[in-house]
């Protein structure tokens, strides 16, 4: 039973972390660093470790899953995979456009959404 329509089984929250990583960002103190761009992602040779983000996945994703974003490499296709994992733990990766220069790049942004988890009391009525 797969617990999405992307994965199988929930990856767990080191693998998040090691992938975070390999991003340049620490999940634990996004005080820190929060935000990264395309051209530090090709900087930090996230080509060169697309291997050891397929090995690290491959058992979570769905079959057809697996075709689609673990198959060829391709930096969006790394950034939407992080998304996607983010997403499982309550993060949200955020994107904005910036003009540096006359050039455009988009820088993305990590946000851990905090749950409210109060309880609301009431009653409704269907007449």
């Amino acid at each position: 039973m797969a617990i999405n329509q992307l994965f199988k089984l929930k990856p767990s929250i080191d693998i998040l972390n090691k992938l975070a990583v390999i991003f340049g960002i620490d999940l634990k103190n996004l005080d820190k660093k929060y935000t990264f761009t395309k051209k530090e992602l090709i900087e930090l040779n996230i080509e060169m470790k697309y291997d050891i983000i397929k090995e690290l996945l491959k058992q979570y994703y769905l079959p057809c899953k697996q075709k689609t974003y673990l198959n060829n490499f391709k930096l969006q296709k790394c950034i939407t995979i992080f998304r996607q994992l983010l997403k499982l733990y309550n993060y949200s990766l955020l994107s904005e456009e910036k003009y540096s220069n006359s050039k455009k790049y988009i820088i993305y942004k990590i946000i851990f959404n905090k749950i409210n988890n109060e309880k609301i009391d009431g009653i409704i009525n269907f007449d």
